[in-house]
């Protein structure tokens, strides 16, 4: 149909269907060579609907992630020498309550691990791409929703 998209068209996605924003803390970090520092990627499903959902963060060569509070569904080393991690997991939507004083409650994973410097030649930023996570609307459209990209400082 050849209807008007109008702002009822974006209450009925988040009503019907997941709808996803992704973050990570820090997005700026200084590491020396051998010295670790602690990232957390947050993902909240803002819509009512559950989905299944695909968290991607990739962490750039010359350093390697360890000690995930939640543990990757799979990894894979890049040809750049970056390493893509990814995680799946199912998201309820978010849930009114009946009394409109009370807020909404939104599903939310955090998921923290920690990143080692390994690169001994630095004195340069990296910059790594921004978390990313992918879901299907009940229509089955594809989405996907980006953060902030990593900077990593690397401090001799």
């Amino acid at each position: 149909s050849s209807a008007p998209q109008t702002q009822y068209n974006v209450w009925d996605a988040i009503s019907e269907g997941p709808v996803l924003a992704i973050g990570r803390t820090p997005n700026y970090i200084e590491l020396h060579p051998g010295e670790s520092g602690t990232l957390t990627v947050q993902v909240l499903n803002l819509g009512r609907g559950m989905g299944t959902v695909e968290v991607s963060e990739t962490i750039p060569a010359g350093t390697e992630a360890h000690s995930f509070s939640v543990t990757p569904s799979r990894t894979r080393d890049n040809t750049d020498g970056s390493t893509t991690i990814t995680w799946e997991f199912k998201m309820p939507g978010s849930e009114d309550d009946p009394d409109l004083s009370v807020p909404t409650t939104y599903d939310q994973i955090e998921i923290t691990y920690g990143i080692t410097m390994l690169d001994a030649e630095c004195g340069q930023r990296q910059t790594s791409w921004a978390p990313e996570v992918a879901w299907q609307d009940v229509w089955e459209r594809p989405f996907v929703s980006y953060g902030t990209p990593l900077v990593i400082a690397c401090c001799e």
